[in-house]
């Protein structure tokens, strides 16, 4: 909440105004009647009452500029308070307060505003107009029936001359009228601005006000009026007015009402409307109901104009003659402030459709990754952190494209490595492998391992059946065959025979320390090199289960018929040149247990444009595989508060059964996930189950009509289909950890990616050079490129504006 502390001018004192802008409201539901919904407007105001601060509340509509701009809706408060302290105090109170009032009406979306005080009035240029609105209130001659009953009214202390004019023929009183409810009036309002043409607002103001002692007398007087009307229809006209007035000894409110304009030749006419559209229209016949038009003359203007931007309260008759009922006309009861001090019952210009806004109902984590704002019951905005210890429990984020997954991921991305942790980015594009290279903080430069698979000498390279122990090779086996079978679908395109070969023949491969992945493939074609494997091999069981099956089964004729349907597998990796010396290297040249020890950052372009589809996603997995059994190694647990994180945007690519394990078992090392992609469906049935069941924060941007269905149990009660069929951009259904409880759904805004970059993106042709690390075994190491500096990350602490404001 930004607050705005102003001295009080020409006076003692302090005021803080704060203030809230009307962002959308969702229709009205049709079996709600007028007079429901003047029944919880009442109750709003009521909630409002108290009168032993001194307080103002405003709504302001307004249109700032020309033309059929649509109208703004503000609802301002003001607090003072004897000193800056005192009144801060009470303005916290009461913001608090109103809050928990606005929650009430979960059908609107009220946001803090920018802009408080005076400077929230908008200015207008030129020969200004300011018309008050004013109840009726009409003088009221009534019959004195003998002269025992005037001496009687004459000698009452305090009557004469402050309560009425008495003469022997009759005793003169004041009478004021509510005005008449309507169904839409601040709605009226707000088309009228919106199609005025001009610059003009409208300030319906309350204040809760103890009664004067006089004034109290002259509400007993008001009641006993009602026994004088003798006419059956003055009864049934005039009842409910006096039915209204009996609750304001209970709750009594200033009221002021006022229309500004630049002034112009429709200014009287615009006033005129305004009324009309708080009040009924009036019949000849009746007393009841109505307003006045008055317009502040010239030498008023600049007072009452700077009393209306404070939210103050000066009331004067409005007839001359009539001393001692100053503040009669304004008083009002929370019912009759209720049928102005309204909030519009349906959309309308510049309060567009609101979807109900699911509210962070639980407390925030004070500390931990910053992903965006959310808003409370009662309106008011707060940041969400994500705690260090709910991140290893992994986050997963779905939805379409351009909703901001990736603004998100570059985020956190940026604040993980601000904190000293340690990263693995997989991007299948390039653009959020660039950003995150152009923002990275100064002092983790030195931690970068940045390869490009885009450029000629990515920077790094593979050997794929590189191991040190058996259960090590083993593992790889295994692994070959999990990464094959997604890619190439095993179980439509291999069969038992097949695994058969290809888990033989690349155990028999592996017993040569110098193989490589190229050399499975001469495995297959280069019969004095499988003799040499099978020389080499120790295991007895392997070397003659392979001669036993190939010669009981045709020898080399049954081999030249398997070979065909392995190594086609291989081809798209060592056909092309810059891929195979990526996969097939006699060393590979990263150390990635000395990488998660370290807490390095490893930012990895796998450009599917410029190596193709299938090589981007063998790539990635295997990045994901060597990350993973890093990470679990068990030389390689960091202290707790050190972590090491995954990012994968695009997560389909790699969506192997081994992430399942990933998301299982990696938190007890400290290992965590943040996953981004498109839509459910292009995942394995296990794996989306395993991100779906086991990810502890679920975050879910604009889906398709099929996720929506299965992602909507997740989000229950705070969203349905529907709406999440309707997420606008930068936003999100989330269920999370927060502190490691699970509390209700709620409506994250992102703000389309929270860190400042340097630019969308940095396009490949001028993007900087791969960062080269240390060769195993100390070999030389590469020149660095320098990047930009890294941008300020918002914070989530107060801080003070200029001209006072505050910001909390």
């Amino acid at each position: 909440m930004r607050y705005r502390v102003e001295k009080v001018p020409k006076g003692q004192g302090t005021d803080v105004f704060f203030a809230f802008t009307l962002k959308g409201v969702a229709e009205r539901a049709e079996s709600e009647t007028i007079g429901q919904s003047l029944w919880r407007s009442a109750q709003f105001v009521r909630a409002l009452f108290t009168p032993e601060l001194d307080v103002g509340y405003e709504l302001l509509a307004y249109n700032a500029g020309t033309g059929n701009i649509p109208a703004v809706l503000m609802l301002r408060v003001r607090v003072s308070g004897f000193s800056e302290t005192d009144a801060m105090d009470k303005a916290r109170t009461v913001a608090a307060g109103l809050n928990a009032a606005l929650s009430l009406g979960k059908r609107w979306q009220w946001m803090p505003a920018e802009v408080a005080g005076a400077d929230a009035f908008p200015p207008f240029q030129g020969e200004l107009g300011l018309y008050t609105i004013n109840r009726r209130a009409v003088l009221i001659e009534r019959a004195v029936s003998d002269s025992h009953e005037f001496d009687a009214l004459a000698n009452t202390p305090g009557q004469n001359p402050g309560h009425g004019i008495f003469t022997q023929q009759g005793a003169v009183r004041m009478s004021v009228y509510p005005f008449l409810p309507q169904a839409d009036p601040i709605g009226r309002i707000m088309r009228l601005l919106s199609s005025s043409g001009c610059a003009a607002a409208v300030s319906i103001a309350i204040a809760p006000v103890k009664l004067y002692a006089r004034e109290e007398q002259l509400l007993a007087e008001e009641e006993l009026a009602e026994n004088d009307l003798t006419e059956e229809s003055e009864i049934e006209q005039n009842l409910s007015s006096y039915k209204a007035r009996l609750t304001l000894r209970e709750s009594a409110f200033m009221l002021r009402v006022c229309f500004c304009t630049a002034q112009g030749a429709l200014a009287e006419m615009l006033a005129q409307n305004v009324g009309a559209s708080l009040s009924g229209p009036e019949s000849h016949s009746r007393q009841a109901g109505g307003f006045e038009v008055r317009r502040v003359g010239a030498l008023e203007v600049q007072s009452a104009l700077a009393d209306l931007r404070r939210i103050g309260f000066s009331s004067k008759p409005p007839k001359p003659d009539v001393a001692g009922w100053e503040r009669l006309p304004y008083l009002v009861s929370a019912v009759e402030a209720g049928m102005l001090f309204r909030f519009p019952a349906r959309p309308c210009p510049g309060v567009p459709q609101n979807r109900p806004m699911a509210a962070f109902l639980s407390t925030p984590a004070a500390t931990g990754t910053l992903i965006g704002t959310a808003v409370t019951s009662g309106g008011g905005q707060i940041s969400i952190h994500i705690t260090p210890e709910d991140r290893l429990r992994h986050m997963y984020v779905v939805g379409q494209t351009g909703t901001g997954k990736s603004s998100l991921m570059l985020s956190v991305m940026l604040q993980d490595f601000k904190e000293d942790q340690g990263g693995c980015l997989l991007d299948f594009h390039g653009d959020l492998y660039s950003r995150c290279l152009a923002n990275l903080p100064e002092s983790r430069r030195k931690d970068v391992i940045a390869f490009d698979c885009s450029l000629p000498e990515p920077g790094f390279s593979f050997n794929l059946l590189e191991h040190s122990t058996e259960q090590e090779r083993d593992r790889i086996v295994e692994n070959f065959l999990e990464i094959f079978g997604q890619l190439f679908d095993l179980k439509l395109v291999g069969g038992p025979v097949f695994e058969m070969y290809f888990r033989t023949a690349l155990t028999l491969v592996m017993y040569d320390p110098k193989a490589t992945l190229a050399d499975f493939f001469r495995f297959f074609y280069d019969r004095d090199y499988r003799v040499h494997c099978i020389g080499l091999c120790k295991d007895a069981f392997v070397s003659a289960a392979w001669e036993k099956i190939v010669a009981t089964t045709g020898g080399d004729l049954s081999l030249s018929n398997v070979a065909p349907y392995i190594v086609s597998k291989l081809s798209p990796f060592l056909y092309n040149k810059q891929t195979r010396g990526i996969v097939s290297c006699r060393k590979t040249t990263l150390d990635f247990n000395a990488a998660v020890r370290e807490r390095k950052i490893i930012l990895v372009n796998l450009a599917k444009g410029s190596i193709g589809n299938l090589a981007a996603s063998f790539i990635g997995m295997l990045f994901t595989e060597k990350v993973l059994r890093a990470a679990m190694h068990p030389g390689n647990v960091q202290q707790p508060g050190r972590n090491f994180y995954i990012y994968v945007d695009e997560f389909q690519n790699i969506a192997t059964p081994n992430f399942a394990e990933l998301l299982s078992e990696a938190r007890k090392n400290q290992l965590g996930a943040v996953l981004a992609h498109q839509f459910l469906g292009q995942l394995p049935a296990g794996v989306l189950q395993a991100a779906l069941g086991n990810a502890g924060s679920l975050l879910c941007m604009r889906v398709g009509p099929k996720d929506a269905d299965i992602l909507a149990e997740f989000f229950q009660p705070a969203f349905s289909k529907a709406d999440l069929l309707r997420l606008p951009v930068g936003a999100a259904a989330v269920s999370m950890l927060s502190a490691g409880e699970k509390p209700q759904p709620f409506l994250l805004s992102t703000s389309n990616g929270l860190a400042l970059t340097h630019g969308a993106s940095i396009p490949p042709s001028s993007a900087p050079a791969p960062v080269r690390v240390k060769r195993v075994r100390g070999k030389r190491a590469h020149k660095r490129t320098s990047v930009p500096d890294v941008a300020t990350l918002p914070t989530a602490e107060g801080e003070i504006g200029p001209s006072g404001q505050i910001d909390c």
